[in-house]
């Protein structure tokens, strides 16, 4: 997965959502034994961010975006 692929994908996203990213990636690679993160991880860790952004964000009527 290319620091590209996860910068298409995270457009608005905070520095604390991306670094979250690699925690997660980093958590899943070492809950499975390995020393080194995969691709796989990422995306894994890019699931488990996007799901939990999903369900803390505000509805729109909410935001301060209007």
């Amino acid at each position: 997965l290319s620091h590209a692929t996860i910068a298409d994908r995270t457009e608005g996203w905070s520095a604390a959502e991306l670094s979250a990213i690699y925690s997660e990636a980093a958590l899943i690679a070492a809950s499975a034994g390995r020393s080194a993160i995969r691709d796989e991880d990422y995306v894994g860790g890019f699931e488990r961010v996007s799901d939990q952004r999903s369900r803390t964000a505000l509805p729109p009527e909410e935001s301060n975006d209007a």
